[in-house]
């Protein structure tokens, strides 16, 4: 591809990184922690499998273009949405000890994966075998995350319901 063509994607993939980081704080918001983490997901799923699918051609030009923005809104998975997981699924009363054991385990998969990637480019010849690998895996990670905060919710509004419950006990025999 031409470098500034290149150039260009990565100024769009620079400016919908500006904008994604506020948006993804103002969705959370608004919308709560599972619709959040189902947009950066899915931005992060089509982003990847966008980038096995550029070559030189106008649809591979076409397909770098979707990569560039797609993957600014998949990057809040990696900064942006760490506290939150945390804050909303352990509370603050862990939220230290937590995130910095999703934060270890965040860089170790950073740091898995690039062996990991690089070892499939040696066998394969290119890197679109693990980048498709890499969509398949971020759709495992978005159902059982999907799974996982459904079942906290649960969790919490129960523990919830009996601490309530227990108050309104206490200040019965009082």
């Amino acid at each position: 591809m031409a470098k500034t063509y290149v150039a260009t994607v990565l100024s769009v993939h620079s400016l919908v990184l500006t904008v994604s980081k506020f948006l993804t704080g103002f969705m959370y918001d608004k919308m709560g922690i599972k619709f959040t983490m189902i947009v950066c997901s899915v931005s992060s799923i089509i982003s990847t499998t966008a980038a096995a699918l550029v070559t030189n051609s106008f649809e591979g030009k076409a397909f770098a273009m979707i990569y560039g923005a797609m993957s600014s809104l998949a990057l809040p998975l990696e900064t942006i949405m760490l506290p939150i997981y945390v804050g909303d699924l352990f509370g603050q009363r862990s939220f230290d000890k937590v995130l910095g054991l999703i934060a270890s385990f965040n860089v170790a998969g950073y740091a898995l994966a690039s062996p990991c990637v690089n070892l499939v480019y040696d066998i394969c010849g290119s890197y679109v075998p693990a980048l498709i690998g890499c969509s398949l895996i971020m759709v495992f990670v978005l159902v059982t995350m999907n799974i996982v905060i459904v079942k906290a919710y649960k969790v919490r509004e129960k523990i919830t319901t009996e601490y309530e419950n227990k108050i309104e006990v206490s200040e019965v025999t009082e």
